[in-house]
């Protein structure tokens, strides 16, 4: 995880603004709604003529309705938008301290290993992800610092990422080899040490 890219904590902030800048902007125009046509002016009937005697000013509650309905959505909007993107960008520091507590895998000293030891390559096959790398008569020492037991305990060493192999070339040469590769059979033949 060390050499991946950690997830951008600012992936989704433009989209928490463009949000909260719609709330601001449906509010503003919910005030100017409500200060426009939020009262009405009705004509009062006289109870004696069937002429007006007046009018008089009520409230318009389809208009205030509306306006303070749409003002609360938008802000409901805009803050689960953040609370969206509060809880992301925890999960982004939660992995970034992650990766800060693993350990640095320590640099193996390549003269302490037995380049006699390990598992001798018989056949790679060409499905194999080291084909290539690996040849008959090589030697498999380590796989990401651990020593493997036969070819089924080879690949199970295999992590998806980057994966560091230390083996033995045809001239006795210890050698290291880094790779990205995926999980799965290695598609090698070994003859396992006696």
């Amino acid at each position: 995880m060390a050499n991946q890219t950690l997830p951008d904590e600012e992936r989704y902030l433009g989209w928490v603004t463009l949000a909260w800048t719609i709330a601001v902007i449906t509010c503003a125009l919910s005030v100017w709604l409500v200060a426009t046509m939020g009262m009405v002016k009705i004509p009062r009937l006289s109870i004696y003529s069937t002429a007006p005697a007046g009018t008089e000013t009520v409230i318009n509650w389809t208009i205030w309705g509306w306006a303070i309905g749409q003002s609360l959505a938008a802000l409901l909007f805009a803050a689960l938008f953040s609370i969206a993107n509060s809880a992301y960008r925890n999960s982004c520091k939660t992995v970034a301290m992650l990766v800060k507590q693993q350990p640095t895998p320590k640099a193996e000293d390549l003269t302490t290993i037995d380049p006699t030891s390990g598992l001798r390559v018989e056949q790679v096959r060409t499905a194999s992800p080291l084909e290539g790398v690996f040849h008959p008569g090589y030697r498999l020492l380590r796989v990401n610092g651990q020593e493997p037991e036969d070819a089924n305990d080879a690949a199970a060493l295999i992590v998806k990422g980057e994966n560091q192999l230390i083996y033995c070339n045809l001239e006795g040469k210890v050698c290291t080899h880094k790779q990205k590769m995926q999980p799965g059979p290695l598609h090698i033949t070994f003859t396992e040490p006696s």
